[in-house]
């Protein structure tokens, strides 16, 4: 059996990031932090962040927080004509 190991924040940080063609300083500047928490978030140096870096990230990254660390999103659209719906926690 293979096992799937869940990509950390550094992983998704650095996808974002690339996704929106930016680099570390660039990610950082948007972000208003500094690049040396950037650059260790995504090298797993640091394995978890403030929140007020969370949501700064985010911000700079246009995604919700929950994305950064992984978290299922609050809402589930089964169709593009569907409503949203709340998912049961």
């Amino acid at each position: 059996m293979q096992s799937h190991e869940e990509p950390g924040i550094g992983d998704r940080i650095a996808r974002l990031r690339m996704r929106r063609k930016l680099t570390q300083e660039g990610l950082a500047e948007r972000a208003g932090l500094s690049v040396d928490v950037v650059r260790k978030l995504e090298q797993g140096v640091r394995q978890t962040a403030r929140l007020t870096t969370l949501n700064a990230l985010a911000r700079a990254l246009d995604v919700e927080p929950s994305t950064l660390v992984g978290q299922p999103a609050t809402f589930e659209v089964r169709d593009e004509e569907d409503q949203p719906s709340v998912l049961a926690l």
